[in-house]
């Protein structure tokens, strides 16, 4: 986490920009965890409180500068049991409610920066935007004389 005295000369875009990154960081983590190599791994969910104390921590952070909507739940990571007082299936919901809730933070992030929500669309309208450019733009007379030098050297 950045220090109070690096985040003041930050302005709220770029610490949103900040924020946004680590959220995705933290669920890139979190579905690391869940594509192990065994679907059957009862233990692919055992770190659940420290993705949920990273994820406390982010919230408390975008909490300074951003109102947050009520949707996101905050954990209490000193009264959270830990790996060896739960079931695996107790870990699956903490995992699964840590996960839904930074996933849910980072959409926030992005609506709040206004960041394209599907990159299906984005790509969509970059590429009609350059193929429009390149229909509407004069094609450039290609130079031949660089051709001819190098076919002339080579004879």
């Amino acid at each position: 986490m950045l220090s109070n005295a690096a985040l003041v000369w930050k302005s709220k875009r770029e610490r949103t920009r900040d924020f946004l990154r680590w959220t995705d960081a933290l669920l890139r983590s979190m579905e690391v965890c869940l594509r192990g190599d065994d679907p059957e791994n009862l233990w692919k969910h055992a770190g659940y409180k420290q993705f949920a104390r990273k994820y406390v921590q982010i919230l408390l952070e975008v909490r300074k500068v951003i109102e947050l909507p009520p949707i996101l739940d905050a954990f209490d990571i000193e009264r959270m049991p830990g790996v060896g007082d739960t079931l695996t299936l107790q870990q699956k919901s903490i995992f699964e409610a840590v996960h839904a809730n930074v996933s849910l933070l980072k959409s926030y992030l992005e609506g709040e920066l206004g960041v394209v929500e599907d990159e299906g669309v984005g790509l969509r309208d970059f590429v009609e935007a350059r193929l429009r450019s390149a229909m509407l733009r004069e094609p450039e007379k290609i130079q031949t004389s660089c051709f001819r030098s190098w076919s002339s050297r080579s004879k």
